[in-house]
This record gives structure tokens, C-alpha cells and sequence, in this order.
């Protein structure tokens, strides 16, 4: 697809990949393929590539600790899509209403609103730079 310059399948690989790599908990892999996707997507011409590669970064990042990172990009998924009158498919609601519920755990409910909305005001271009900044890596105790 790449030699061919077929960047909508690309993306679209990608971020498929990004989503498999995200089920086995693989979230080190979840984000390399997120990342690409991201950077193969505004070729495509068709950004909901970008969102949903956007919106798996962001819960790969939940499981490394990005939390309110992940929930700024969440904002700015969500932003985009009500833009784009992008709405969500059955099984894709379910997934970002189990992101929601992660992290509000992890940031509560004040927390997560408040991620949230600054992400609203971000864009997908700023998100996308958000999501180029490296995880540090944790230690383990």
C-alpha cells in the first residue's frame, strides 16, 4: 500500500493495528501504530482516520500513565467529530465510553471534565503534536 501511495489504506491499517495491538494489552505496540497512522493520515483525505487513530493513542496512553494526556486528545477527538458530524458506530461508542470510565478512575470526574474540555479547544493538528511528545518510561517498584 505504501509503495503504491495508497494512504487511506495505509492509515487505515494502522490504525486497525493500533486497535489489535490495544485488545492483548499491548499498549507500547497500541501507540508506535497510532503514530504512524498519524502521520500517514492527512494524506488519506479523509480525517476520521485521524480521529480514530488519535482516539486508540489515547487509550494505549491511559495504560502508561498518560492519563490526562490521553483525555485532552479524547476532547479534541470528540471536537472533531461533532465538527465532522462524525458519529460513532455501535461498537465504537462502547469503546470510547470504556476510555471515559477508565479514566475518570484514574482522574475523577472533575479531572476527566476538565481534560477534556481543554482538549476540545486544541484542534487534531495540536492534538497530533500532543501525541508526538514520548511517554517516559516508568520504572517498575
Amino acid at each position: 500500500m505504501r509503495s503504491r501511495g495508497q494512504a487511506r489504506y495505509e492509515a487505515g491499517t494502522l490504525v486497525a493495528l493500533a486497535e489489535t495491538f490495544s485488545y492483548p494489552d499491548r499498549p507500547v505496540a497500541a501507540v508506535e501504530h497510532a503514530m504512524a497512522a498519524a502521520e500517514v493520515a492527512p494524506r488519506a483525505a479523509d480525517p476520521m482516520l485521524l480521529v480514530e487513530g488519535l482516539r486508540w493513542y489515547a487509550a494505549a496512553a491511559t495504560r502508561l500513565g498518560e492519563a490526562e494526556r490521553a483525555a485532552h486528545i479524547l476532547g479534541a477527538c470528540e471536537q472533531a467529530e461533532a465538527e465532522m458530524d462524525g458519529g460513532l458506530e455501535p461498537h465504537e461508542e462502547a469503546i470510547r465510553e470504556d476510555l471515559v470510565s477508565t479514566l475518570r478512575r484514574a482522574l475523577t470526574d472533575a479531572g476527566l471534565q476538565a481534560n477534556r474540555s481543554r482538549g476540545r479547544s486544541l484542534g487534531l493538528a495540536a492534538a497530533t503534536e500532543l501525541m508526538r511528545t514520548p511517554i517516559p518510561v516508568r520504572e517498575s517498584a
